[in-house]
């Protein structure tokens, strides 16, 4: 089956594979799907305080199942690129030592 007309939501088929019938004029193959694949975010750079980040891979595929990547701009195009960082464990205090003056020893 080959696809005529252009490349639109609504496609229509060309049965090619009947004798009788001439090769289809215009043909072209669907239009090519792209969509974003995110991994697992990492684990955080960081235990507490405001420092701490957390990563993940970011592509843009094309969705034929080949897993090929393609530009960016493919997929910008349809939804913004996901956040590929962030911050983490930032409400997360970090314990610290206080340092005070010596006391006096109590003799017992």
């Amino acid at each position: 089956m080959k696809w005529i007309g252009p490349p639109t939501d609504t496609v229509r088929p060309c049965f090619v594979d009947l004798p009788a019938l001439p090769d289809c004029p215009d043909s072209r193959p669907p239009a090519r799907r792209f969509d974003w694949r995110v991994t697992e975010w990492s684990k955080c750079s960081q235990s507490c305080g405001p420092h701490g980040r957390r990563h993940r891979r970011v592509d843009c595929l094309i969705m034929d199942g080949s897993n090929e990547t393609a530009n960016e701009t493919e997929c910008s195009r349809l939804t913004p690129k996901p956040k590929s960082a962030e911050p983490c464990n930032t409400q997360i205090n970090c314990p610290y030592w206080v340092i005070r003056p010596w006391s006096e020893v109590s003799a017992t």
